[in-house]
């Protein structure tokens, strides 16, 4: 029962470690700040829930991003996810809707590029 115990304070302390930018079954909306591009994806599935949870990181190791705008939603519910900034871009955002009926999230990406470049 002692390992039980353990093993529950360390499931307990990994969710803790994270800084889940969503709750379960609630809308997603995460940017990162000016001239930044994700970097890091880290995210935990529960199945009572059928909904995941989802933590960035960023960075500015990327080429200054002076041009950016939201796209509409990338799929539809119990599609796949398949996406790539248009003209170079870094993801720079996402944006999601959970459906408690489809079980499942539409996506929406935030893209930054810098204009510059395509002179």
């Amino acid at each position: 029962m002692k390992g039980l115990f353990q093993l529950l304070a360390l499931v307990c302390l990994l969710e803790l470690a994270f800084c889940w930018k969503n709750k379960w079954d609630k809308p997603l909306n995460f940017q990162c700040p000016t001239g930044q591009a994700i970097s890091w994806i880290k995210s935990i599935h529960n199945n009572h829930r059928e909904d995941r949870l989802f933590d960035f990181r960023c960075t500015n190791k990327c080429p200054k991003a002076n041009s950016c705008h939201w796209t509409g939603y990338i799929n539809n519910y119990d599609q796949r996810v398949d996406f790539v900034c248009p003209s170079g871009g870094m993801i720079s955002g996402f944006k999601s809707v959970h459906s408690n009926h489809h079980e499942d999230r539409r996506w929406r990406v935030y893209c930054c590029r810098n204009s510059l470049t395509e002179l």
